[in-house]
């Protein structure tokens, strides 16, 4: 997935499940760790933007509300990527 396409799925109004969320933070450079097996943190290596945590709830979607979250982070790596450049 490209950084366009993940932020097009981020921004989309379809549903967003944990498999494509994996993607997006991918593009971006994002690594996880498993914790537990229902567990999956996000962080990036290189940047404090946070962390998004994951848990396997059962509808394995992504609410509006973590939607907004991701997005911060997103735009954090950016702003960082820039300032670097």
């Amino acid at each position: 997935m490209t950084r366009g396409e993940a932020w097009q799925r981020l921004t989309g109004a379809a549903e967003l499940d944990y498999d494509a969320l994996d993607q997006i933070f991918g593009a971006f450079g994002f690594l996880s760790d498993s914790p537990t097996f229902e567990t999956q943190v996000y962080y990036h290596p290189s940047f404090r933007c946070g962390a998004f945590t994951a848990r396997d709830d059962g509808l394995h979607t992504v609410t509006p509300g973590q939607r907004s979250f991701v997005r911060g982070m997103l735009r954090c790596v950016e702003f960082h990527e820039r300032a670097r450049a």
